[in-house]
C-alpha cells in the first residue's frame, strides 16, 4: 500500500503560514519548557568548546528547549571526538 499524499506540515509551520486552510490546530502537540539547557558536568574539553559555541548561536534565536539537553550533549561529544580523529 503506497503512502496517501504529502505529510502534513508542522503546526508551527502553519502558524507562520497564517493556516491558509483555516481549519483547527491541533491542540495536543507536546509543549516543551524553552530555555537553555544547563551544561552536563562531565564532558570532555572538546565537548565543552563546541557546547559553547553551539549555545551561543542558538540560544538567541529561541529555538532551544530544556528537553533539548540530552541530544546537545551527545552531538557534542561526537563533534569533539570527530574533530580529534581528523588531527
Amino acid at each position: 500500500m503506497g503512502l496517501r499524499g504529502p505529510a502534513p506540515k508542522p503546526t508551527a509551520i502553519r502558524i507562520l503560514n497564517g493556516n491558509p486552510s483555516r481549519r483547527p490546530l491541533p491542540e495536543n502537540e507536546p509543549q516543551y519548557t524553552t530555555g537553555v539547557p544547563e551544561r552536563p558536568k562531565g564532558m570532555s574539553v572538546g565537548a565543552r568548546r563546541v557546547w559553547d559555541e553551539l549555545i551561543t548561536e542558538m540560544a538567541p534565536s529561541g529555538v532551544l528547549r530544556l528537553v533539548d539537553a540530552g541530544a546537545l550533549t551527545m552531538l557534542c561529544e561526537d563533534t569533539a571526538m570527530l574533530e580529534t580523529l581528523r588531527n
